[in-house]
């Protein structure tokens, strides 16, 4: 038969970091240990992002006692993937906690790979409620100082990927919102 099980991995397998006992057990019989000795094929989905799903995959592995590999986790960013090819110019990538969506998008291919903090680093005033803290701060990019631009409306953003739940809604939403009313994605205009 052709038939797979796919299966939520956060609240469902796995709470507050650790197994859920059953889960253990039915995953043993997922890879065969059941009355007919059948191996059933399985994936695991979350809408969690922020992660490499490399990373997902060995927390897993770790905490179901069974080898899992990229290829069977699917995150809530997973199929943002196949749109590298597509955006070649600069994205916007929301979510996440530090720069870690940001790697994730460099990594699928995305070139010019850009945040929410990267944008207040260079205008405050974009979201004058949310202050970078002096970590942020040195993890964001620096676009004016980078060469490429001399100012925000240099910056053309051609999408937003909101790969994972935000740290800042307010702040992130407004940016978002400036992206979308904007002339063709130029930041600090208005179409």
């Amino acid at each position: 038969d052709d038939y797979a099980f796919a299966c939520g991995s956060e609240g469902v397998l796995v709470r507050g970091g650790s197994a859920i006992p059953e889960a253990v057990e039915a995953m043993k019989v997922l890879n065969g240990e059941n009355e007919y000795g059948i191996r059933i094929p399985y994936i695991f989905l979350t809408n969690g992002g922020g992660k490499f799903e490399t990373e997902r995959c060995r927390d897993l592995s770790k905490q179901l006692e069974i080898e899992v590999s990229p290829g069977q986790f699917i995150c809530g960013h997973t199929p943002m993937r196949e749109l590298s090819d597509k955006y070649r110019g600069t994205v916007l990538v929301v979510g996440g906690e530090g720069e870690k969506c940001r790697d994730v998008a460099h990594s699928y291919g995305f070139r010019d790979v850009i945040t929410p903090g990267d944008i207040i680093k260079a205008n405050s005033s974009t979201a004058p409620f949310r202050k970078l803290s002096d970590f942020d701060s040195a993890n964001c990019r620096d676009l004016l100082s980078e060469g490429k631009y001399t100012s925000l409306k240099d910056v053309v953003v051609e999408a937003v990927f909101v790969f994972a739940d935000s740290r800042d809604w307010a702040g992130d939403l407004q940016i978002i919102v400036d992206v979308a009313m904007s002339e063709g994605g130029r930041l600090e205009t208005r179409s």
